[in-house]
């Protein structure tokens, strides 16, 4: 009898449910992978969207010129945004979007201003980053708008506490525009991204 009762209380504890932290951890890769693969499917129906409708701002680009009646100046843009992060010794891939509302200037070296926010999704770490900035724009050569911007940034993480610091951004604007981004966030989180923003077509008034 205590044999059998021994037996049948082992094979109970066999068929249980595993502890909680074993849950925890079993459960966490599934969820990075969801979390990602969710992440890169956004993004890449932003860039297909910006992409079908690119040649429309490029149209919208060649009506500039001084003979033809002036655009409005005031403009709203939205952009998908890809960017290789260095972060914490280590490279990452990032993906997500940018909105953001500015003034144009017609004449002069201060092309014009924009303010903006956006968000990033890692690729392999977990998390992401948040961001707001305001820009000025210089008229380059050849047409080409240079500018530089600097903000609030956050890093938001599944585990840590959000990491709150500041970044600085250079761009050029040119149909697509690519762009530098430095920052240093709390707790020695110093960050280099190189990318570049997808925008589509400006909404101008």
């Amino acid at each position: 009898m205590l044999n059998t009762r021994q037996s049948t209380s082992g094979s109970a504890r066999l068929r249980g449910r595993p502890p909680q932290r074993g849950a925890v951890t079993g459960e966490w890769a599934p969820q990075v992978a969801l979390r990602g693969g969710i992440v890169h499917l956004v993004f890449t129906l932003l860039l297909a969207a910006a992409l079908l409708s690119w040649p429309r701002q490029a149209r919208a680009d060649e009506m500039e010129d001084p003979v033809v009646e002036p655009l409005p100046e005031r403009f709203a843009a939205l952009a998908a945004v890809a960017s290789a992060v260095r972060v914490e010794g280590a490279w990452d891939g990032g993906f997500g979007a940018e909105i953001g509302v500015g003034r144009l200037r017609r004449a002069g070296p201060v092309a014009g201003w924009a303010v903006s926010a956006g968000i990033l999704g890692f690729s392999r770490r977990s998390g992401g980053r948040a961001w707001a900035e305001g820009s000025l724009a210089l008229a380059g050569p050849f047409g080409v708008r240079l500018g530089l911007g600097a903000g609030p940034a956050v890093e938001l993480d599944d585990i840590r506490l959000p990491r709150w610091g500041g970044q600085v951004t250079a761009w050029v604007f040119a149909a697509v525009v690519p762009y530098v981004r430095v920052g240093h966030l709390q707790e020695g989180g110093t960050f280099v991204d190189a990318g570049v923003r997808i925008p589509f077509p400006v909404v101008r008034w």
